[in-house]
C-alpha cells in the first residue's frame, strides 16, 4: 500500500512552442523536475499554462500521452472567462503543474489509486456493510470527496432488496454551493433497474472531469429498495480515514420531489428545505475508476 501522501508535483515547470489549441510539446527547464519524472506517461494531473508575454493562461486537467507530449484534456478556467483552451501564441508558453507535493487531501497519485482493477472511492461517512432503506420520489444528497482530478466512469452498489418491477434508481453529482449545501447538477446516471436484488456498476451519462474537492453524490429511486455498498474489496479508503460504522454529525440530506420525476433536477432544492440526517452509519455508494 503506498502512502496516502505521496510526494505529486512541486515544483514542475517546463515550456513549450507549440501554440494553439492542440497538445504541448514541453521542453524541461535545468534544474527544475519535468511532468514525466514526477507523473509519467497516462496519469492525470492538474496543470497550469500562461503566456509570460501577454495575459493568456488556462488551469486545467491534462495528461502526458508521451513523455514530452502534454493533452489538454479538460479546462476549468481561463483568461476568457470560458472553459475553452486558449490559443496560445508560438512563444515560450509555462506550463506549471497544479498539484501540490502534499495536498490537502492528503490523496495518492491517480495512478497509484487503480493500479490493480477498478476501485471505489466513497464518501468519508461510508460504512461497507451498513445499509440505507431508500423512500420512493426521494433525493438523498450523500457528501462525498473527490481525491484527484480525473474522468469518473461509473456508480456502484448493491441492491439487497427492491419493491414491485419495474424499479428504477437514477443516480447524480451535485456541487456544493456556498452554504455548504448541494447546489447544481454535474453529471447523471441513466435509469437504472434494480427489480432483482444484487451488484450494480452503470456508467455515468457523461463522463467528465471533477476538480479535487468537496460534492454530494445524490440518488433517487421511483420505489421503495435498500441499497449498501457495492463490497469491501472494491472500496478505497476516503480521505478521512477507513470506512467503518464510526459515526458522524451530518451523514446525508434529502428533499422530496415530484411523484412523476423522470430526471433528476438541474439544481438541488434550497439550503433549509431539506432534512438533514445525523449520526447515522452511511452506505458506501462510490464512484469509481478502472
Amino acid at each position: 500500500m503506498p502512502n496516502p501522501i505521496t510526494p505529486t508535483g512541486n515544483f514542475v515547470k517546463e515550456t513549450s512552442t507549440t501554440g494553439g489549441t492542440t497538445n504541448l510539446t514541453l521542453s524541461n527547464i535545468s534544474g527544475r523536475p519535468s511532468f514525466n519524472t514526477r507523473f509519467g506517461v497516462g496519469p492525470y494531473f492538474q496543470y497550469a499554462a500562461k503566456d509570460p508575454d501577454s495575459v493568456d493562461f488556462e488551469n486545467g486537467a491534462g495528461h502526458l500521452s508521451a513523455s514530452s507530449t502534454l493533452v489538454r484534456d479538460k479546462v476549468f478556467s481561463n483568461s476568457l472567462g470560458t472553459t475553452a483552451k486558449i490559443n496560445f501564441d508560438t512563444t515560450a508558453v509555462e506550463i506549471y503543474t497544479g498539484e501540490s507535493e502534499y495536498s490537502a487531501l492528503g490523496h495518492r497519485r491517480y495512478s497509484e489509486l487503480f493500479t490493480s482493477g477498478t476501485k471505489s472511492v466513497t464518501s468519508p461517512y461510508a460504512n461497507e456493510v451498513a445499509t440505507l432503506a431508500l423512500t420512493a420520489d426521494r433525493l438523498y444528497h450523500i457528501p462525498w470527496i473527490c481525491p484527484h482530478v480525473g474522468p469518473w466512469e461509473a456508480i456502484r452498489f448493491h441492491c439487497t432488496s427492491s419493491g414491485s418491477a419495474p424499479d428504477q434508481v437514477r443516480v447524480g453529482i451535485y456541487n456544493v454551493t456556498d452554504a455548504g449545501g448541494p447546489g447544481d447538477l454535474l453529471v447523471t446516471t441513466n435509469d437504472i433497474d434494480v427489480s432483482a436484488s444484487g451488484s450494480y456498476t452503470d456508467s455515468l451519462a457523461a463522463t467528465d472531469f471533477i476538480e479535487p474537492g468537496p460534492y454530494f453524490i445524490s440518488i433517487a429511486a421511483n420505489d421503495v429498495c435498500t441499497l449498501r455498498g457495492y463490497s469491501a474489496d472494491s472500496i478505497l479508503c476516503s480521505w478521512l480515514g477507513i470506512a467503518s460504522s464510526e459515526m458522524y454529525p451530518i451523514c446525508y440530506l434529502y428533499e422530496t420531489l415530484g411523484g412523476a420525476w423522470t430526471v433528476l433536477p438541474a439544481t438541488a432544492a434550497v439550503a433549509g428545505s431539506q432534512t438533514i440526517v445525523s449520526n447515522a452509519s452511511m452506505m458506501a455508494l462510490a464512484l469509481t475508476k478502472s
